[in-house]
């Protein structure tokens, strides 16, 4: 996930089948390669990586600098 174009954390994918399915369908239409920005390598190797376009609904512990215990709750697709 990012925020404001930066790296923000992972989020487990907590949707109902016919959300999750046309959500790995745009990822999948939207691969691109790993991004210029610096990204904590732990990472790095083990992600998908997308252009921007898809904004998430994300439930999270509040008062952290990353994403924590984070779930995706939903999702809209811009363009």
């Amino acid at each position: 996930m990012a925020r404001d174009g930066r790296y923000a954390g992972a989020a487990a994918v907590t949707l109902p089948n016919g959300l999750r399915e046309r959500l790995w369908q745009r990822v999948q239409a939207a691969k691109t390669a790993k991004p210029s920005q610096r990204v904590p390598s732990a990472f790095a190797d083990d992600v998908e990586w997308v252009k921007p376009g898809i904004t998430g609904r994300v439930r999270f512990l509040r008062g952290e600098h990353i994403l924590r215990h984070a779930t995706m709750q939903g999702f809209s697709e811009e363009g």
